[in-house]
């Protein structure tokens, strides 16, 4: 990038081809940044499109800045076309980013120390204190606002929110969100939001890591791509599961490789029928939520359908920087919520998987259902999450109890009710299905 000018078109042709970059580039870059008219016109266009729920692209964009009078002053239709036409590379967006927000802090900078100079210079100002207060000052501003976003007007907030029920309405689908494939968790939910954080905690042995694998199925078999990220298994032993899931077979038998023929042609079957789905899976121990970010916009950008979910199998064993006289509570805090902020900013839920205390264990067999308090480690869990759920199988603890009877309990739902689906599950292939 040689000029101001080159960096800005870059940071808008991406956003016209790659619109999922938005987010991290509004965090970084305000509308006054760009040194053109023209680019603040056009990044508000897309920011405004962005809060409203609709697609970024050359049209949508057009049509926007048509509505608001200004596609003449934006450039017009060929300039706007053009914008993409010497982009380097679309995954350095965020540099690009960075280039304008500081061209442009760099001339504030200087305006406000030319503004000082010219004020020690005039006749009779030798008020040296007072000039570098100010310019001071000005600086201070300047740093501070590396900080602000564009405020949504209450019309802007209230447009996309009647828009985005009239198309659920006209579209006639009773789950607005993303399909889990457990017709009654989603019939209580919705479905999966996007922007949402979604806790899924459960003592050891309840399966919770295989109903989060369930899950990761179901959405990719319905053509949903699915980031899973496995922090403790790897993807053998995960493939294991999925053969025993898919196929029918017994996890014991497929571990042990004793399979008869037809079952063998049966997981071969599943095996290439599966092959097409959506469904990427990253077993690398200690990640950060940084590195999963930047592994998700790397995948979306590849995707020709959006990312539409993130699973973290399990919050505790993400990475953080540790800081002197952290406290466990303290580390789980700040990875949830850097999860909330990474659901918010793909725009996708993310299912995070999470340990339950131990102490549960010292209530008596019969009361031994979980509450928010028994999440472990962190109250910023329950705070942070925008739905909680609760798997629990009473067989674990009471054995005259039914061993394929399991619950999903609601315990928190921001957006709507709390209570309890019933769930069927069959060990032995790692399957849970509706009851």
């Amino acid at each position: 990038m040689r000029t101001h000018s080159e960096a800005e078109r870059a940071v808008l042709g991406a956003l016209l081809i790659a619109p999922e970059w938005v987010q991290p580039v509004s965090a970084i870059l305000r509308a006054d940044d760009f040194s053109e008219p023209k680019h603040r016109l056009i990044f508000r266009a897309c920011l405004g499109l962005s809060r409203d729920g609709l697609d970024i692209d050359l049209r949508t964009v057009q049509h926007r800045l048509i509505r608001g009078g200004d596609l003449e002053k934006a450039g017009g239709v060929s300039y706007l076309a053009g914008l993409d036409s010497d982009l380097p590379e679309v995954s350095r967006v965020e540099i690009y980013s960075t280039m304008v927000r500081d061209l442009a802090d760099a001339k504030r900078v200087a305006g406000a120390l030319r503004s000082g100079l010219d004020e020690l210079q005039a006749e009779g100002d030798m008020d040296v204190t007072s000039t570098w207060a100010r310019v001071r000052s000005a600086v201070d501003g300047i740093e501070a606002g590396r900080q602000v976003g564009d405020n949504a007007t209450m019309r802007d907030v209230m447009t996309a929110a009647v828009a985005n029920v009239e198309l659920r309405r006209q579209s006639g689908r009773a789950v607005g969100g993303l399909r889990t494939g457990f017709a009654g968790l989603d019939s209580w939910t919705d479905g999966l939001e996007a922007g949402q954080l979604v806790i899924l905690a459960a003592r050891p042995g309840m399966g919770k890591s295989a109903l989060a694998g369930c899950i990761a199925l179901n959405t990719s078999r319905a053509g949903r791509p699915t980031q899973l990220f496995l922090l403790e298994m790897s993807t053998m032993e995960w493939g294991h599961r999925m053969i025993a899931n898919l196929g029918r077979v017994p996890l014991s038998r497929v571990r042990a490789g004793h399979l008869t023929s037809d079952e063998l042609d049966r997981i071969r079957a599943h095996r290439d029928a599966s092959a097409g789905w959506p469904l990427y899976i990253d077993e690398t121990a200690r990640r950060t939520v940084p590195q999963m970010a930047a592994q998700s916009r790397r995948l979306a950008h590849r995707l020709p359908a959006p990312l539409a979910c993130i699973i973290v199998d399990y919050l505790h064993l993400v990475s953080s920087e540790h800081h002197a006289g952290e406290s466990t509570n303290d580390r789980i805090s700040g990875i949830a919520r850097s999860l909330k902020t990474l659901a918010k900013d793909m725009k996708v839920p993310v299912l995070a998987i999470s340990q339950l205390s131990r102490a549960l264990e010292a209530r008596p067999p019969a009361e031994r259902r979980p509450f928010l308090s028994d999440l472990r480690d962190s109250g910023a869990l329950e705070q942070d999450a925008d739905m909680v759920l609760f798997l629990y199988r009473d067989s674990v603890y009471n054995k005259s109890a039914d061993p394929e009877m399991a619950e999903l309990i609601i315990a928190k739902q921001r957006q709507g009710k709390t209570g309890t689906v019933h769930l069927r599950w069959a060990p032995e292939f790692q399957l849970f299905s509706g009851a």
